[in-house]
């Protein structure tokens, strides 16, 4: 009897125990059905807008502008290079120019002063060593040095402002002190500095730096004679112009005669 009770509590201990751990596990949950409310949306390409005929247009209009503006472009860059080129071979041109010119007056002037050495010995030769070395007034050789460094009156930047010549009743000097200075710039060498733009002005005591002194003053002349206030100034040259050739024109021509001046 006692064994029979203990194996029906056994017996329901083990049914205790299966019902605890091994009951039935509840029902899993259905997935709800998507609808279009729950439905999840993906990222997809937006449909391109058909364009009409008119935006068409504008667009094909709007490239052939700009291909023609590139066509622009590309003429005006070869044009521009194409000046550019040009523009320096006229320089180069120019300089090569002046290089030439500049060696022909150069061994044109070797030439001039060695003839002048060779004629020095002959009596016109000393009469013209002395006449070249008489020594500069040291007014005349300040004015000198205030034109090479840039310090004189007037617009005029010739062989004559180089010594200090001035007309007009304003600056203008005495007749005694222009006449001076001009026989100052006929017998002088003109200087490095001014040598090159005033060649043709030959060498001193010669009969083309009196020309060209004559010619200088009347050009000054008549460049301002129909300016107002200028009356006094132009009559200076023109008379100045005039007693250069009366003084000195005789002088000249026995020198560059001789050929002992260059």
């Amino acid at each position: 009897m006692d064994g029979l009770l203990g194996f029906l509590l056994l017996l329901l201990l083990i049914l205790v125990l299966y019902w605890v751990f091994f009951r039935q596990a509840p029902e899993q949950t259905q997935p709800r059905e998507a609808t279009p409310a729950n439905r999840v949306r993906t990222p997809g390409k937006a449909q391109r807008r058909k364009r009409t005929p008119e935006e068409l247009a504008a667009e094909k209009a709007r490239r052939e502008r700009e291909r023609e503006q590139d066509r622009l472009d590309q003429i005006e860059e070869r044009r521009r290079k194409m000046e550019e080129r040009r523009a320096q071979e006229d320089e180069e041109k120019r300089k090569s120019l002046e290089e030439a010119t500049r060696r022909m007056q150069e061994e044109d002037e070797r030439r001039r002063r060695l003839a002048a050495r060779e004629a020095a010995d002959s009596t016109v030769g000393r009469e013209f060593a002395r006449y070249i070395s008489d020594p500069v007034p040291a007014d005349i050789k300040r004015s000198m040095q205030a034109f090479l460094a840039g310090e004189f009156v007037g617009s005029d930047r010739s062989p004559l402002a180089y010594v200090g010549y001035r007309v007009g009743k304003t600056n203008g000097l005495p007749v005694w002190d222009r006449e001076r200075r001009m026989k100052v710039c006929f017998r002088i060498d003109i200087p490095p500095e001014l040598r090159r733009e005033y060649a043709s002005w030959g060498g001193p005591g010669s009969r083309e730096r009196l020309n060209a002194m004559c010619a200088h003053l009347r050009m000054l002349a008549a460049m301002r004679r129909e300016r107002p206030n200028f009356e006094v100034a132009v009559s200076e040259w023109e008379r100045d112009a005039d007693w250069l050739k009366g003084e000195l024109g005789d002088l000249a021509e026995k020198f560059s005669r001789h050929g002992v001046t260059w």
